[in-house]
């Protein structure tokens, strides 16, 4: 499990005790549940951003993805995120949207990465302002570990701003790594907040 561009203050274990599986440095890795062709699968998405109307661009995105064969299902009201780090620009605005389909993960995500482009979305400076983040954070029980496409997406269980829109419209929906649900991975993170800093990371470019 790489977290290259965070680090943690306090323990790993510690933030997830009481309700998940403690992964310490490796993926686990389950085997996808085989599928039926056609039947469909459901796709949590997190939606941000703090250039321009977010409220229309999340819009707009998702209607665009509905026209790609993906259905709504669900989408979370507006939250106001402060932004992490100097670079980020102003306030943000995260929801999240439930997603059904008769597609595999990856071909989602590519969906995903057109709508962001889509948008505006330029990718100048890292953590950078931004139209449009649209980001797969769960597809059923599948488990990712490539190169394209990490699931479930790494940093959702720390992160108020993914939990708390998610667990409004998918909070039934289980971590398959943690065991947990997403409400649960939510409340323990209002019981114990996990603080953490951007840091440099010497892997790449800035």
């Amino acid at each position: 499990m790489t977290f290259a561009l965070i680090q943690f203050r306090g323990e790993f274990r510690a933030g997830l005790q009481a309700c998940c599986l403690y992964v310490e440095s490796e993926w686990l890795v389950f085997p996808a549940r085989n599928r039926e062709k056609g039947s469909n699968m459901l796709f949590l998405t997190a939606l941000g951003g703090n250039i321009g109307e977010q409220p229309e661009l999340f819009d707009a995105a998702l209607r665009w993805l509905e026209q790609r064969g993906l259905t709504l299902r669900a989408c979370s009201g507006l939250i106001r995120t402060a932004p992490v780090g100097s670079a980020a620009g102003g306030e943000f605005l995260n929801a999240a949207a439930l997603l059904e389909g008769d597609l595999e993960p990856l071909q989602v995500l590519r969906l995903v990465q057109q709508a962001e482009n889509g948008s505006g979305r330029e990718r100048i400076v890292r953590w950078g302002p931004r139209t449009l983040d649209l980001d797969l954070l769960l597809a059923d029980h599948h488990v990712l570990n490539t190169a394209e496409l990490i699931l479930p997406h790494p940093a959702m269980w720390y992160r108020d701003f993914v939990l708390r829109p998610a667990t409004e419209i998918a909070g039934e929906l289980v971590h398959p790594l943690f065991g947990c649900s997403v409400r649960q991975l939510f409340e323990r993170l209002q019981q114990r907040p996990l603080r953490l800093r951007l840091v440099p990371d010497a892997t790449r470019d800035a």
